[in-house]
């Protein structure tokens, strides 16, 4: 079945290795063999998954598994990509198969790992030709429907970036926060490539026409912070040479943090960089950020549409934008205060 798939879909096993190294900024550092590791790690768990449709298989391999914790994050991720192509491609050839496997992978591993699942079938769903996007994404809670996007975004940029060399344009959706979205993803993808070089970031995203740079810059934050490949001196000299744009890579932390979090996975890096631009840990910050979307669902309009132009997903990032830069204000209101009593 796994060669099956692979054949209708294009895939070769080699592919995301072959575009890796061909990304012509691409670390020839250390973080080149761990992006490799996580590519070896991807393709493996992938091939796993497009053969199986046990999720509690899947599940017992994943707890099962050796090697470097880092890379748990990218075999769920895996998991869930092969399961959405499952869902939504295998059914089309073989009509007795149901379009459950997702569903049931999230049953087995838990509530709190669904961000990470929807994530990966994102990455999926850019695999699989003609698919229904919207009616797949409407049947997730609006607060996660964003995530489908994301990955989305993040699997076309994978592949799209290193091979163009100039404009990149954003394909129009229907609804204007899955563009949103899409870029994020596509965002995440550049900082996957750059993780330990994020000053050449800029003049890629710079390539990037009708995207807003909330959404790119968030992207980048959230890829940053979740691979953790700048040392935390080195993430705060970038940040703050970034100081425009400040707020949408704390963001970004954020975002990553509560995904790290809520999986049960802890990166000191990604704690540090934490640390820098909210001054609390993964853990609190996720705490605020699971807090803040609490506020919203207990003020939605019981009719209020899901596909509004201004939805759950702007009403979050505008909710954690304004608690970054209420700190950053206080922060700047104690330093001046502390400098007057000094003179005084």
């Amino acid at each position: 079945m796994s060669k099956f798939h692979r054949f209708l879909l294009g895939y070769k096993e080699e592919r995301g290795l072959k575009v890796l190294n061909s990304f012509q900024d691409v670390s020839s550092g250390p973080y080149q063999n761990y992006a490799s590791d996580i590519v070896h790690k991807y393709i493996s768990c992938l091939n796993k998954s497009l053969i199986s449709r046990s999720a509690a298989e899947l599940y017992q391999d994943y707890e099962s598994s050796l090697g470097d914790d880092n890379l748990k994050p990218f075999h769920l991720e895996a998991i869930a990509m092969g399961a959405a192509i499952s869902d939504n491609f295998l059914p089309a050839i073989v009509p007795i198969v149901k379009r459950d496997f997702l569903e049931k992978l999230i049953e087995v591993f838990g509530k709190s790992y669904e961000e990470m699942i929807l994530l990966g079938a994102g990455r999926g769903m850019a695999e699989v030709p003609n698919f229904n996007l919207y009616s797949l994404v409407a049947k997730y809670p609006p607060e996660v429907r964003w995530l489908i996007m994301d990955g989305y975004g993040f699997q076309k940029g994978f592949f799209e970036i290193p091979k163009n060399r100039t404009q990149i344009y954003l394909p129009k959706f229907k609804y204007p926060y899955f563009q949103k979205a899409y870029a994020q993803g596509l965002a995440r993808s550049i900082g996957f490539f750059l993780a330990d070089q994020p000053s050449k970031i800029n003049k890629y995203l710079d390539r990037i026409q009708g995207a807003e740079p909330s959404d790119l810059w968030s992207g980048v934050g959230s890829a940053i912070a979740f691979l953790g490949a700048l040392t935390p001196e080195q993430f705060n000299e970038w940040s703050l040479s970034n100081a425009d744009y400040r707020q949408f890579i704390a963001l970004g932390v954020a975002l990553a943090c509560r995904l790290q979090t809520r999986c049960g996975w802890h990166n000191q890096m990604t704690n540090s960089y934490s640390e820098i631009l909210w001054g609390m840990s993964a853990q609190e910050i996720t705490s605020r950020v699971l807090n803040l979307q609490a506020h919203l669902e207990a003020t939605q309009m019981p009719d209020q549409s899901l596909y509004d132009e201004y939805t759950d997903y702007e009403n979050i990032r505008d909710l954690i934008i304004d608690e970054f830069l209420a700190g950053t204000r206080l922060e700047k209101f104690q330093t001046s205060h502390e400098t007057k009593s000094e003179e005084n």
